[in-house]
């Protein structure tokens, strides 16, 4: 990611979920699904600035640019 932004976001694994979005699961479980998310399972592409906007909330915010 750094070669886009210098901040990494948190990506929680599919299988964990239910767990990350459970308030009763203890702070040391929800601790253990920070850690790194695959470079492979993940793709990077330039979008439109449609993005840029927080009243834009739809699927074209994440369709490449061009398209």
């Amino acid at each position: 990611m750094r070669p886009i932004h210098e901040r990494m976001p948190v990506i929680i694994h599919a299988e964990d979920h239910g767990a990350w979005l459970d308030p009763k699961t203890p702070a040391a479980q929800a601790q253990a699904m920070l850690r790194p998310f695959e470079a492979e399972a993940m793709e990077a592409y330039p979008v439109g600035t449609r993005v840029n906007s927080p009243r834009n909330d739809d699927a074209d915010c994440i369709a490449p640019a061009g398209a």
